[in-house]
C-alpha cells in the first residue's frame, strides 16, 4: 500500500535531519504525503492504494 510505504520513507528521512537532510526537506515530504492522501480520497474515494495499481495515469 502506498501510504505506509511513503510514511516509512518519511520516518527514515526524519532520522537523517541534520546529517543528510534539512528540516525544510522533511516538511516537503510531509506535505507530499498529505497531498497524496487527499488526492486518493478526492479521485478514487479511498484512503490508500496498492502500489502495484499505480501507473502513469495515476
Amino acid at each position: 500500500m502506498l501510504v505506509p510505504i511513503f510514511q516509512d520513507h518519511n520516518d527514515r528521512m526524519k532520522k537523517l535531519i541534520g546529517k543528510e537532510y534539512a528540516d525544510g526537506t522533511m516538511e516537503r515530504y510531509k506535505i507530499t504525503l498529505k497531498h497524496i492522501s487527499e488526492f486518493l480520497m478526492w479521485k478514487y474515494n479511498v484512503s490508500d492504494i496498492d502500489i502495484l495499481k499505480i501507473d502513469l495515469a495515476f
